[in-house]
């Protein structure tokens, strides 16, 4: 603590000097042919030295989600220690098709894949379920602002429903972080480990450090990894004289990860204990109706155990799990509006291989167990409860298999399924009672049950040893998420559910090509199509009462009345001009429709706009190394509304730099948004209204994102 907080002064002292430390970035790169020349004396092997190769986020890494599909993209180390990287959203900015949309705060709230958010992307860090996305209601949303990115080693990406392995439900595709485990950072000949990294933002006055301390002895190793944030409202492009900025906010951020691994003959077993809290204060700067400070406080804690061997039982893989984890969040604005999540699981995975004279079978299957309890509630000022949706309880089982065959080494066809079963109850309280909608939705109570068969077909084909064309087939089908079971009157009218609502369906196709010349070239180009079927949408569904002023009340409820599609195309490159100098390029496109005829319908908006992304990077022997990076990204989706915003195109460049003045030191810098350009994001803002009720254009600056800004760390490690 006491290094911690000494490192947290130093940066307090440092920001000071904002001048300095954009031209000391600078310097790096103009000094490079000096530094160049310095030569590292008393080099060891260490730990972690790969973290300071090249990035690469081309497929055909090892990956977490499943290692048969050929088409994941990993986001490793070397890009999530850009000092860039503090949440969930800076994880993807340079990752095209993936957007985390924010409030207008600027906190991180629904991950989208393809355009398509809320639980539509599943969520899921060392393969246990994230708290889903909740959004009901005028006072309280779910956020995405529960992770330490410095806890993490690898996100791995599946973009679509492509695998037996992902949830039925994952429409849109699923994310898995990866943390770091003892085995990192320590072994039997590097017994012990110590880290500390502190880091500045000058996008939202962010300070932090993280503390990592590793042992081993024997065949057991720990880790404790801490780490402490403090930030502020993220800067945008607005002005006060415009009341365009966003409101004062003073963020504490606290994360503690513990892990234990004890190595076994055939395996290993892995503990996990990790405690996330936020706390966070709010001061409206335009205020209305609450110019008081409020306190928005989040926690999360999970609990794991975990147990991977290897030829066992005849199989060649099995692994057995258990988790819990709880999420708590709170906004304080108008009363107390908590919001709760408590879910406990277990999963099982096993791999058996077995060879014929010119066939190869590699068989995955597995079981799985979700309990998920969500709870809601808002106490106003006087104390007095009350639930928009009732506290619900859903029992997940799961079951899956597929089955790799490989003929003669080459072509692989992979057929597989997966099976869910689902149980929703609800316990109904005097809280919910009270909320003056539950008569309009003549007592519904949410409950019932469903089973899901997804299956999946994958084929691959390689075309001599460097091209391979793969292709996917699947069926996913989700069921109503909480957000669909939820009673409102807001003043103007009424939200109830519907008791009639069904499963969520979708059909999926991509369709891939890849060459590769190993240490040299890597190009990826995949086209994809997904069609949905009765697609969830908010409809008119009659009166019911009126208004003070005497006007009748609209009922609005979700039907199934619409049917999607998007489809696109993604393509990246990486080429190694020489062992030092690398080059990658990116473009990725895409569109959709929703509506009772998909073909003729609305323009998707939540689509992401065409995006290209060109960098170069260079690195000379582990001591220093740069980089320049260009993304271009388009308008948004039209909206077909000329009263409503479409996000004009924009282009960004940021450079980056680290360098290891000893050697177990390493510095790395970065100034973004070089260029000084006004944005927003799409995920954000595109189709909203661009007026107000009078017909006057709304001034939206408040949703811009930061112009110019660099952000640094330090780390040093023995």
């Amino acid at each position: 603590m006491i290094i911690i907080k000494f490192s947290i002064y130093f940066w307090d002292i440092l920001i000071m000097k904002k001048t300095i430390i954009y031209q000391s970035i600078i310097l790096a790169f103009a000094s490079a042919a000096l530094v160049a020349q310095a030569e590292e004396s008393d080099t060891r092997e260490d730990k972690l030295v790969w973290e300071l190769r090249p990035v690469n986020v081309i497929g055909y890494t090892d990956n977490s989600i499943d290692e048969t599909l050929a088409d994941v993209e990993t986001i490793q180390m070397e890009a999530l220690r850009n000092p860039a990287v503090s949440d969930i959203r800076s994880i993807f900015e340079k990752t095209p098709s993936i957007e985390v949309n924010s409030s207008s705060n600027g906190q991180a709230q629904q991950l989208r894949i393809r355009g398509f958010g809320e639980n539509y992307a599943e969520l899921t860090i060392d393969g246990e379920a994230t708290p889903s996305f909740f959004a009901f209601g005028p006072y309280i949303s779910g956020e995405r602002s529960f992770i330490e990115t410095d806890t993490l080693k690898q996100v791995d990406i599946v973009k679509g429903l492509q695998s037996p392995k992902q949830s039925a439900g994952a429409l849109a595709g699923s994310i898995n972080m990866q943390t770091f485990d003892p085995s990192d950072f320590v072994d039997a000949d590097n017994p012990l480990y110590f880290s500390i990294k502190p880091s500045y933002s000058s996008k939202n006055k962010g300070v932090g450090s993280t503390l990592t301390l590793g042992a081993a002895s024997g065949n057991v190793s720990s880790l404790l990894m801490y780490s402490y944030r403090r930030y502020h409202e993220l800067e945008n492009k607005g002005n006060d004289q415009d009341k365009t900025l966003r409101d004062k906010q003073d963020t504490n951020q606290h994360n503690l990860m513990l892990k234990g691994e004890v190595n076994l003959d055939k395996g290993r077993l892995l503990f996990t204990g990790e405690h996330f809290k936020l706390d966070n204060e709010v001061t409206p700067r335009y205020p209305r109706g609450n110019p008081s400070p409020y306190e928005e406080p989040s926690k999360r804690s999970r609990l794991s155990a975990k147990a991977e061997l290897g030829d066992v039982l005849g199989l060649d893989e099995l692994s057995a799990k258990v988790s819990w984890q709880k999420y708590d969040q709170t906004d304080h604005a108008l009363g107390e509006n908590n919001y709760l999540q408590d879910r406990a699981g277990a999963a099982v995975d096993a791999v058996k291989s077995w060879h014929g004279d010119s066939v190869e079978n590699r068989l995955y299957f597995g079981a799985a167990f979700d309990k998920h309890k969500f709870d809601y509630k808002l106490t106003d000022r006087s104390g007095d409860a009350m639930r928009y949706v009732p506290v619900t309880h859903r029992k997940t089982a799961a079951f899956y298999v597929k089955d790799k065959i490989t003929f003669n080494g080459g072509f692989a066809l992979t057929p597989g399924v997966r099976v869910e079963h689902q149980k929703l109850t609800s316990s109904i309280d005097e809280a919910y009672n009270r909320n003056p909608a539950v008569e309009v939705n003549q007592g519904y109570i949410p409950e019932g049950s469903t089973t899901i068969v997804s299956p999946s077909l994958n084929a691959t084909m390689p075309v001599g040893e460097k091209v391979k064309i793969y292709t996917t087939l699947s069926k996913g089908e989700k069921s109503a998420d909480d957000s669909n079971l939820g009673s409102f009157d807001h003043g103007f009218g009424f939200i109830i559910p519907n008791p009639d609502l069904k499963n969520e369906k979708s059909k999926n196709i991509e369709l891939g090509f890849s060459y590769v010349e190993q240490d040299q070239l890597e190009f990826k180009l995949n086209a994809f199509y997904s069609k949905f079927d009765d697609f969830i949408s908010y409809k008119r569904d009659g009166v019911y009462g009126t208004t003070p002023s005497g006007s009748p009340k609209m009922v609005m409820k979700p039907f199934n009345v619409d049917k999607a599609k998007i489809y696109g195309a993604e393509m990246a490159v990486e080429l190694a001009i020489n062992e030092q100098l690398q080059a990658h390029a990116g473009l990725a496109w895409m569109r959709g429709n929703i509506g009772e005829q998909a073909s003729h319908g609305v323009t998707l908006t939540q689509a992401y706009p065409k995006t290209a992304s060109l960098g170069l990077s260079y690195h000379k022997d582990d001591m220093w190394g740069a980089s320049v990076n260009w993304k271009l990204v388009g308008k948004g989706e039209d909206p077909e509304n000329t009263q409503k915003f479409r996000t004009p195109g924009y282009g960004l460049v940021d450079l980056t730099a680290w360098y290891k003045p000893l050697k177990n030191m390493t510095i790395t810098g970065g100034i973004y948004n070089v260029t000084d350009k006004k944005y927003w994001l799409s995920a954000d803002i595109n189709g909203q209204s661009a007026y107000d009720r009078d017909g006057n254009k709304l001034n939206l600056d408040k949703y811009t994102q930061p112009g110019r800004n660099f952000g640094v760390n330090f780390k040093y490690e023995f």
